[in-house]
């Protein structure tokens, strides 16, 4: 994710991202932009559970073409949003932000991207073969 993109939810929401609600910088985010908005939504749902929901993000990362959102919390209400955010960032693609579809290539890679980043995706590794 681009670093003007991570620090806009660090600066909004440093009470989920730090151990000390000082310190965000020690959540990471490693995913494309187009899971921004997800992560921006899911720790703005979070906000509404109020104060007494102690939730601790440390990283949201793509891992084999899914979002991963690796979170400390008793909270079943929490979970249950991560997991969501989790699920919704199937069908969105993780470039762009359109929706999107899971793609595999020679079943070793897999993205989740829309039909237009997928064929993008395609055009810039034959321009590297060449």
């Amino acid at each position: 994710m681009e670093q003007c993109l991570e620090a806009e939810i660090l600066a909004a929401f440093p009470e989920f991202l730090s151990e000390d609600g000082d310190t965000p910088e020690d959540c990471s985010f490693d995913c494309g932009d187009g899971w921004y908005q997800l992560i921006y939504d899911l720790c703005s749902k979070l906000a509404t559970l109020g104060p007494e929901t102690r939730v601790r993000i440390s990283s949201a990362k793509e891992t084999l073409g899914a979002l991963r959102i690796s979170a400390q919390t008793e909270s079943e209400e929490a979970r249950t949003l991560i997991n969501d955010c989790e699920k919704q960032a199937g069908h969105t693609c993780e470039t762009c932000g359109d929706q999107g579809r899971m793609h595999s290539y020679i079943h070793e890679k897999l993205m989740v991207r829309c039909d237009t980043c997928w064929h993008n995706y395609f055009e810039k590794m034959w321009e590297t073969i060449d």
